[in-house]
């Protein structure tokens, strides 16, 4: 959010479009079209999705190493959901 303010100091909220890498990377030709509708350009040409620079993790994360984290980003995480009206409940399992 500190960074989203910031940005908005500069630019007014409806000149900024915010997405979640997750929609790039499930629905690339939606969230393109997003991007050509908010920038007022021509469409993308149909973009095949592909999984680029992404490696499976050596070891899965601890319990405990989650629970650490989950206190860390939790309230900034629901600040976010709040300000953009997103849900982002995966973001915190």
């Amino acid at each position: 959010m500190d960074q989203l303010r910031r940005i908005w100091t500069y630019f007014p909220k409806e000149r900024v479009l915010i997405l979640k890498n997750e929609d790039l990377k499930q629905n690339p030709n939606g969230t393109l079209s997003r991007v050509s509708f908010f920038l007022g350009i021509t469409q993308f040409n149909n973009i095949e999705n592909k999984d680029v620079h992404s490696r499976p993790y050596v070891s899965r994360m601890s319990t405990e190493e989650r629970d650490v984290l989950k206190s860390i980003f939790e309230p900034e995480i629901k600040e976010l959901e709040e300000e953009l009206q997103w849900d982002c409940s995966d973001w915190l399992k």
